[in-house]
């Protein structure tokens, strides 16, 4: 009975707890002045503070009813307390996240102490229901789902005999089909405001400069230029789309296939397959001409086949084939951009880890002198372009995006109190001056360039230790309040920051979808004036995709941040480490993501689109030490 109890109460919380807003809520009539009063103001402001309509209240209920009686009393096997810890710092940031997505500020948690009361039923409510859907998503990973029932129609029977004779073959034709309204609707192919910069290097119409990569330079400014010379825009681009398009559905085929090899069970292929069709991670992204996108192919390629080397390593590692298909991915990972350095020598050094730890000597010797020609090979291309296109080089400071971000906060709430010597140091850094009118709380790219040049790594260190501590020490609130600004997204459930560049009318200057600019003077943009309104709703399709129920959440940055941290826990404890290895291009985006100098979509593509194969490489029985052969 006591549990009965327990799980109706916990089910009311967790229904609840998503809906509770943390705006300050003004008290009630009459004031409290006994028990029975202070009681009065609980009830009144929570129900006050409660956005959910009565409906869904009632649906969640219900759902947290089942899930918390099938989970909260039954602890899974192999788990300690780790699980604990993962799902408080889950609830944690989701507290966070709500409250810098509703009033930007965490002071207002304290403001008084019915916000006190608020804040520790949001906690537990959160709490409870992320516990149980952690521990739900390990039984769905062991059991899985059946299909069967899904055979009882030919359509599904005939398909499914298809796919198994053909498993490369047909996923690529039917994503084919799948894509090629989208292909016909975003024609000719749409051009980032990165890709056209880049033009302009080549061109030499600005400066050139290593923030943007020298492969790209050259690829799409030979594309352009090629353009402006011949005529024709947007047939050329169209036909660079083209291909891209076909080599992004090869590697996707592929990893199905892989996933095949590997004995993933049949649910996995078919999520995957479906998010490859219907997902605008993929569709919506291939159809960009932008190095985010080709980074995004080539780790999904990368994924693809470190869940073929932890299938057989001793074979693929005999295989020169594999290891030059690896090679090249690599390498040009590492040239398209200049992160994928850290994601090709992590990987590479997993590889080579591996047979260590087996006591394969000479083969993990060899990996490693195979790792080490990759990355010189990929570093020596890219200093050897920069040096013969006379590329300036230009320190980016990436690193230094959240202590900008939060001095720039203190700087424009508390600049009159701050004292003079710590004045002058972040003076030699960034304008002082200028940073309350440059400040924006959810991007540091104005801080970060106010004075690029002639920043010294000593004038850095003095910032860091003159400034930057010391007034963490005095204003730890407003510290918080910008880090959350810029990254509460990252781990927010109920929100999401999509981007999908829109051709239609927009400029390289006009917000018509955030961060979604396209300048149509590089266009026969006479030819595209039919295709507008199509290119319209299908920019909006993709901007809402993330909002659907059951498919939507695997194009949003907060539920694939917090799946793979939840992946991560399931394998260590259940000894599923290769899983890990697939999970390398995620993971290196997901620890880079809290200091991007701003959090959206572009920059997360990798763990975004690597889900499917994360779901492979841990429910595939063959990746499990003795598991039995396929049938």
């Amino acid at each position: 009975m006591i549990q009965k109890l327990a799980v109706l109460f916990g089910a009311l919380l967790a229904a609840a707890a998503p809906g509770l807003s943390m705006e300050v809520q003004r008290k009630i009539k009459p004031d409290a002045f006994d028990f029975g009063g202070y009681l009065h103001q609980v009830v009144g402001r929570t129900f006050e503070a409660l956005q959910t309509d009565a409906i869904t209240l009632t649906v969640m209920f219900v759902g947290c009813v089942w899930l918390l009686n099938r989970y909260l009393f039954h602890k899974p096997r192999h788990t300690g307390f780790g699980e604990y810890l993962l799902c408080a710092f889950f609830s944690g940031m989701q507290l966070l996240c709500a409250v810098t997505r509703q009033v930007w500020t965490v002071s207002v948690l304290w403001e008084n102490a019915f916000q006190l009361i608020k804040a520790a039923l949001y906690l537990l409510g959160m709490y409870l229901l992320l516990l149980c859907l952690l521990r739900a998503l390990g039984e769905a990973l062991q059991n899985g789902f059946s299909l069967r029932r899904l055979e009882k129609y030919s359509c599904v029977g005939c398909c499914r005999r298809m796919w198994e004779k053909r498993p490369f073959l047909f996923p690529f034709l039917l994503l084919c089909v799948a894509w090629l309204p989208h292909l016909i609707i975003r024609y000719p192919g749409q051009l980032t405001i990165d890709t056209v910069l880049q033009a302009h290097q080549y061109l030499l119409w600005r400066p050139r400069s290593t923030p943007h990569p020298p492969l790209g330079t050259v690829i799409y400014g030979t594309l352009i230029d090629f353009t402006l010379t011949v005529g024709h825009k947007n047939l050329i681009y169209f036909a660079f789309t083209l291909l891209k398009t076909a080599g992004f559905i090869a590697i996707l085929s592929y990893s199905l296939l892989v996933m095949k090899k590997c004995a993933a069970p049949g649910w996995v292929r078919l999520l995957a397959l479906t998010l490859y069709a219907v997902s605008p991670i993929y569709v919506g992204w291939t159809t960009t001409l932008s190095k985010d996108s080709s980074f995004l192919i080539l780790c999904i390629l990368a994924s693809a086949i470190a869940l073929e080397f932890v299938l057989d390593m001793e074979d693929f590692i005999r295989s020169w084939k594999r290891m030059t298909v690896l090679a090249v991915d690599l390498i040009l990972m590492m040239l398209v951009r200049h992160n994928g350095v850290f994601v090709a020598v992590p990987l590479l050094a997993a590889m080579a880890l591996c047979f260590l730890v087996r006591r394969r000597g000479r083969q993990g010797v060899l990996t490693l002198l195979y790792a080490a020609v990759v990355i010189g090979f990929g570093v020596g291309a890219e200093e050897y372009m920069i040096r013969t296109m006379d590329i300036a080089r230009v320190s980016q400071d990436d690193w230094l995006s959240l202590p900008f971000q939060q001095t720039a906060r203190v700087v424009k709430l508390h600049g009159d109190e701050l004292p003079k010597e710590e004045v002058a140091l972040i003076d030699r850094v960034m304008d002082f001056d200028q940073v309350p009118e440059l400040y924006e709380p959810n991007s540091s790219d104005n801080i970060r360039w106010s004075e690029n040049a002639g920043r010294a790594p000593e004038d850095i260190l003095a910032y860091l230790k003159g400034a930057w501590a010391k007034e963490l020490v005095r204003y730890p609130v407003e510290y918080l309040d910008a880090a959350l600004a810029m990254n509460a997204v990252l781990f927010d459930l109920q929100s999401n920051e999509p981007l999908y560049v829109s051709l239609t009318d927009n400029t390289n200057d006009s917000y018509v979808y955030p961060h979604s600019f396209n300048d149509m003077w590089y266009y026969d943009r006479e030819e595209l004036v039919a295709l507008n309104s199509l290119q319209r709703a299908l920019t909006e399709w993709y901007f809402r995709f993330s909002d659907l129920p059951l498919i939507g959440p695997f194009a949003s940055m907060g539920f694939c941040m917090l799946l793979m941290m939840s992946l991560i826990y399931l394998s260590m404890v259940n000894r599923r480490r290769k899983t890990l290895m697939v999970m390398i291009p995620a993971l290196i985006t997901g620890i880079a993501g809290p200091f991007l100098p701003l959090v959206y979509l572009r920059y997360l593509l990798p763990m975004v689109g690597t889900v499917p194969l994360w779901l492979a490489a841990y429910t595939a029985p063959r990746l499990d030490r003795g598991a039995p052969p396929p049938l």
